[in-house]
């Protein structure tokens, strides 16, 4: 870097090559927040990750419309300089935001998990009807269908995508959609392993009879809560049996 900036002054192919990966990363960056915005269900943190989808695209924009108009400038090294000192600061922006708004979310605790819990409770006793019927619909098989989001859930139960999310998150404990599915998917995938009638069907099939789209995603959430594999999770019962 040194080098790069006092004896290049700004110029080479570490410059192209930096801006290559610089690029490379921020697609990234667009891609997973963009990627992660239907699924989170805490607003304030859904608001921050608009205002960073929107900053990084016309960041995105405005610089390459600069190294390609404006090639005496992108060379000079204040320039440069001054790029790097925006990226730093937009980024501290960036993560002390994230920050303030994760304060107080809950996180995939066995609690929170259980969808016997808030979401069963409620049918018993009374509790908010938007949260009983949630459960009931859940608990009728709704969470087995493939690639099920918050607009579609939200669509059968007739309510606005919006209040769903208030009351997944607020309610209920869960801050992401996919944390809340996985409550009702991983029981049901637990009990296909623990059923003896069925240790001759393969995981995969029980984990896409499930809901799940694919067998990655599934090993990551069922070893996140239960702590093992699960060939390991039905192999303790085929050992017992």
């Amino acid at each position: 870097m040194s080098y790069f900036f006092l004896v290049e002054a700004g110029r080479g192919i570490y410059h192209d090559l930096h801006h290559v990966l610089g690029l490379s990363i921020l697609v990234y960056i667009l891609i997973d927040a963009i990627k992660g915005f239907e699924d989170d269900l805490v607003e304030r943190r859904r608001r921050l990750r608009l205002i960073m989808i929107t900053a990084i695209s016309f960041y995105m924009v405005l610089l390459t419309l600069i190294e390609l108009s404006q090639s005496n400038l992108k060379d000079y090294w204040l320039f440069s300089l001054g790029n790097a000192i925006t990226a730093l600061l937009v980024s501290i922006y960036f993560t002390w935001g994230y920050i303030q708004t994760s304060k107080g979310v809950s996180t995939e605790s066995s609690s929170a998990l259980d969808n016997s819990s808030a979401a069963q409770k409620a049918i018993d006793t009374g509790e908010p009807p938007l949260v009983a019927m949630l459960a009931d619909t859940m608990n009728s098989g709704f969470y087995t269908h493939n690639g099920l989001s918050i607009n579609q859930l939200a669509s059968e139960l007739k309510v606005p995508a919006h209040q769903l999310r208030k009351v997944i998150n607020s309610q209920m404990g869960f801050d992401n959609f996919t944390q809340f599915v996985n409550s009702y998917r991983i029981p049901a995938v637990r009990d296909a392993l623990s059923d003896s009638n069925r240790a001759k069907e393969s995981i995969l099939t029980i984990a896409l009879e499930a809901g799940f789209n694919s067998i990655a995603p599934f090993n990551r959430a069922f070893k996140q809560q239960t702590g093992m594999t699960p060939r390991e999770y039905r192999d303790q019962f085929q050992k017992r049996s």
